[in-house]
């Protein structure tokens, strides 16, 4: 993959907030508006959320098309996560299938054999699933495979697929996620698969 860019000029442009914006200008310090600004440097100097605004909400389309994949196996992660907190939410809720059929819906929009609207329908039954569990950790389990169904049909909202999958595994996926970003920005996951 061809390294995506931008510059602080197109990224002041679309309304950068407070925080992100100060951390990035300390970061490149006394930078041109107008010169280039790799990905990877504001992966950096701000992380994952911030790199991923950039990408879908400064950068476009381009970065859409490159990042398709990652967010792919972010949104597959979130369902893996999810799966695996459902024995915790079924052993309290016997019978009630809706956090089961999200993660399924996920899925199958990630595969593309179901629509975006399945998939929104099927999260919105895992989230009243979540609030119906009496066991806090039951809801916990419901309330990721709803994130995971969410993010399966967020892909338009930038970068759902990762924050669901983050949201279920916190600190540990945010690391992967850092590290996996930096990979398919440098292009060595195609170089790793080709090998």
């Amino acid at each position: 993959m061809s390294a995506l860019t931008t510059n602080l000029a197109a990224i002041r442009a679309k309304s950068p907030c407070r925080d992100g914006w100060a951390t990035l200008k300390k970061h490149v310090g006394d930078m041109a508006d107008d010169a280039p600004l790799p990905l990877t440097t504001i992966l950096d100097s701000n992380g994952i959320d911030d790199a991923l605004w950039v990408a879908y909400c400064v950068i476009g389309e381009p970065a859409r098309v490159a990042l398709a994949p990652f967010l792919r196996e972010c949104g597959l992660r979130a369902c893996d996560h999810a799966e695996r907190a459902l024995p915790i939410f079924e052993a309290k809720r016997p019978g009630d299938d809706r956090p089961r059929k999200a993660i399924e819906a996920a899925r199958g929009c990630i595969a593309g054999t179901k629509t975006r609207q399945q998939a929104r329908a099927a999260a919105a039954d895992a989230a009243y699933a979540a609030a119906a569990a009496a066991a806090a950790y039951a809801a916990y389990a419901a309330a990721d495979a709803a994130d995971a169904a969410y993010a399966a049909y967020a892909d338009a909202d930038a970068y759902g697929y990762a924050a669901a999958a983050r949201r279920t595994a916190r600190e540990q996926e945010r690391a992967w996620q850092t590290a996996r970003l930096r990979e398919y920005l440098n292009g060595t996951v195609a170089q790793k698969e080709a090998a």
